[in-house]
Order: structure tokens, then sequence, then C-alpha cells
């Protein structure tokens, strides 16, 4: 294993680089995807990596840009190792195939980590019981930030909260809740090994057969360089220019839009990667309703939803709807 080398700062060991020279983004795509062996490559221009099967979002591209290696992650194994321990509930399970993945998802295990505040000890217990009977018997609970906690002048001189347009208190404390849950994954406080986790609010409700529908769903998109995958959003107020199908891949769509984007944040996926990158384009906490102002900067993630919903949100619960988690 050797580290692949083309101009940028490639994440991961690969086993193979296939450089090219003064290659459209295209060209390179069509030369990754022509190569049995060729599960993702990079391109200098964009510095990251990015999977066969790429979206045509990147077609229009047509100027030269210097180096393009097509490379082959070592992340594959890693990936099935997690769909076999969540689907079996950690226990032993039949040896899948093998199959070449360039994703950044991967790890010993899927931890479930879910949101909920301190004093909401019923909110906790329902979820509870929705995991129990899904078979999750594996899960950590991280107390959320409740509102009377935060202190908007300080997080502003902080960088955290934009100055000039803070939010209220109750979404930056909804904000702070996931961005500390990211800020655990990037850090590899649930695993060295760990390269995603499963984030749910105390008001996600699970669709029968959750289990089996996340594990179909991290099968289908195992070499998909995912940073975020939800696994239920809110496709009314997504507008249909921002959804993209993938040909070949009826389970997710891309979800991509230069007008922002609100899909609720109370059941996803995040990758290692993906936290990282989150924490970062989230700074400064601006007055928005886009969910986490993630939506806001859809182009800078590379995010997806499941067509099926492996999980929904309980509309009866008294919450503060601007970042989807409840701060009473």
């Amino acid at each position: 294993m050797f580290r692949c080398e083309a101009n940028v700062n490639m994440p991961g060991d690969c086993s193979a680089a296939c450089p090219l020279t003064n290659a459209t983004f295209r060209q390179c795509w069509a030369a990754c995807d022509g190569d049995a062996l060729c599960a993702g490559f990079v391109h200098n221009r964009y510095s990251q990596c990015f999977p066969k099967r790429e979206p045509s979002t990147h077609g229009a591209e047509s100027a030269a840009h210097g180096t393009i290696s097509c490379v082959k992650t070592s992340r594959a194994e890693r990936l099935h190792a997690a769909i076999r321990g969540f689907s079996r509930g950690g226990g032993a399970a039949a040896p899948l195939p093998p199959r070449r993945c360039a994703t950044a998802a991967g790890g010993e295990r899927l931890p479930v980590v879910v949101l909920n505040l301190n004093g909401s000890a019923r909110r906790l217990a329902k979820v509870a019981r929705e995991l129990e009977r899904e078979g999750v018997h594996r899960w950590t609970r991280h107390a959320a930030v409740p509102a009377r906690a935060v202190d908007l002048r300080r997080l502003a001189r902080e960088g955290v909260v934009d100055r000039a347009h803070p939010p209220a208190k109750g979404n930056v404390a909804v904000a702070l809740s996931h961005m500390q849950v990211w800020a655990r994954l990037a850090a590899g406080a649930y695993g060295a090994r760990v390269d995603a986790a499963l984030v749910l609010e105390d008001d996600a409700t699970l669709k029968p057969g959750f289990r089996r529908l996340v594990r179909q769903l991290l099968e289908a998109t195992c070499d998909l360089d995912w940073d975020v995958l939800m696994l239920t959003w809110y496709r009314h107020l997504t507008q249909p220019h921002c959804v993209h199908a993938l040909p070949g891949r009826p389970e997710v769509v891309l979800l991509r839009c230069s007008s922002g984007l609100i899909t609720g944040t109370n059941a996803y996926l995040i990758t290692r990667r993906g936290a990282q990158r989150a924490r970062e384009v989230l700074r400064p906490l601006r007055r928005t309703s886009k969910d986490l102002q993630l939506g806001i900067h859809s182009e800078k993630l590379n995010w997806f939803g499941a067509t099926t919903p492996a999980a929904g949100h309980d509309w009866s619960a008294r919450s503060e709807r601007v970042y989807g988690l409840s701060t009473q």
C-alpha cells in the first residue's frame, strides 16, 4: 500500500494509481469507468475522491487542469464489517462477497447516537422502545445542549455565532448538540476505526425493518463517496431541481442545490470526514431557515437521501422545528 500522489492531500492509502495528465474531469471519469480495478478517482482541481459512478453535476467541465489519478481504496472490508454488525446486532454473520468501494463510510461497527435533553426522560424512553423493537440494542445517549445554557455573546467572540445575524438560542443549542456529536466522531471517540455514525434525535420514529433498511442502504452506497446520508428528509420542502436521480441507484438520490435545502435532521448517517466538513461549513451560525445551515452549503458536501425512508418524525412532540431537535 502507498499514499496516492496527485498534487492533493488524498485521504487513505491506495493500492493503485493511474496518473493522467492534461485531462478534463469527464476524461478522468471515463478512464476510471473503463478500468474494472478503478473504484474511484481524484482530480487535483477539486481535491477529493469521486466514485466511479459520478453524478452528472460535473459533466460540463471542459478545461484541462493537470494531473489526475484513478485510485482504488482499501475501505470495503471495513464497511462490510459495519454492515454485518449492524444487520445482526453485532453478532456473527455470513461473509459478504468482496466488493470494491471508494467511500468514506466503513469501520468496525456503526455507532447509534441519540440526542436527548436532560430532563426529557419520556422522549428518551419512547425512542429507546423504538430501537429495542427494531433490534438495535447498542446505542449511546448524547446530552443535548439546553437553550438556557447558550451564551450568544461568548459564542460570537469565539466565531461560532455570527455577531450581526445571530440565530435564536434554541436553534443554536440544537446546532451545538449536533456539532458535538460530529466532533466526537471526527476525533475517533466512538472508536479509532469507526468511520461513520447513525444520529437520531429523540423525536425520531423508526420504520418497521429499520435495521434491514439501513443495511440495504449501506450496501447500495458503499462505493459512493458520501458525507451525509439522510434516512428521512422533507420531500415536501425540497425543490425538484435540488433532487438528482443517480442512474442504476434507485435506493438514493443526490441532494444538491445552490439555493439551499431544508431536509430535517432527525435521522441521518454521517461519515467521519463528513463530520469534519460539516463542522467547518457550519461556522459561524447565522439566522436562517435552513436546517443546521448545512442546507445552504449542500454543494460543499456529498449529500444523499434515501428514496425509501428508514425513519420518520413524531410530529406530536413539542419541539423547536427550525433545526429539528426539541429545546423544551
